[in-house]
């Protein structure tokens, strides 16, 4: 049985458009035009230049996953030139890091920290004290 792609509830065989050089099946005429144009008997013509897969075109979504998946181009701060595979941790170090001055200050050196984890590490291993919460 050939998989029609894309169908619609309801939709009839008569209402499926063949794709005459290799039977594949669409449930609308501007699929199968695409399909004849980009895809059918055509080596993919494009390849993503950062996951090297062969693709019939390139999308948004594709931009996405490798964005999702760090596989997609560094973001940089335009602050300090800090590199960030994801944006989000870019976002996270704008707004918590860079260029903002530390809150955290050991009680015992008066070294200070930008965060709360790294001041409770540093009593761990310079003053051998508890965490502070």
């Amino acid at each position: 049985m050939q998989q029609i792609v894309g169908g619609a509830a309801g939709a009839k065989e008569s209402d499926v458009y063949h794709c005459p050089d290799c039977d594949k099946r669409y449930w609308n005429r501007i699929s199968l035009t695409r399909h004849r144009r980009y895809e059918c008997g055509v080596a993919p013509q494009f390849m993503c230049t950062l996951c090297s897969r062969s693709k019939f075109w390139i999308s948004d979504q594709h931009d996405n996953y490798l964005e999702l998946s760090g596989r997609g181009p560094p973001f940089s701060c335009y602050q300090c030139g800090r590199l960030y595979s994801h944006k989000c941790n870019l976002k996270r170090h704008l707004r918590l890091e860079c260029g903002v001055d530390p809150k955290f200050k050991c009680n015992f050196c008066k070294k200070l920290f930008k965060h709360r984890h790294h001041l409770n590490d540093h009593y761990k291993t310079q003053h051998d004290a508890d965490i502070v919460s």
